[in-house]
């Protein structure tokens, strides 16, 4: 590719761009809404019900792309006024 044609393609919109999960960031800013699914939501949502408020919840979030499950449960949790630790592992972190 030239430079010009590079250039022109970093224009495409990110849906277009091979590769890129650029418009997944883009829906959560636009939407104000998590990509992370309500299963993740509702499973979180019990284990925080559940579980006794002195002990600490550690969750894996593993394939996490974006990380926003973490950033969703830890912001639940604060909200609740519990304690959590949240790791997110992407298998190809490059």
């Amino acid at each position: 590719k030239g430079y010009a044609e590079a250039n022109a393609s970093l224009l495409a919109p990110r849906v277009a761009r091979p590769g890129t999960y650029g418009f997944v960031g883009d829906y959560i800013r636009g939407t104000g809404l998590p990509h992370c699914g309500l299963t993740f939501q509702n499973a979180m949502d019990t284990v925080l019900e559940a579980v006794p408020s002195e002990h600490l919840i550690q969750v894996v979030d593993v394939g996490s792309m974006l990380g926003d499950c973490c950033l969703w449960v830890l912001l639940r949790g604060r909200n609740l006024g519990r304690s959590l630790h949240c790791r997110a592992y992407e298998q190809d972190a490059a």
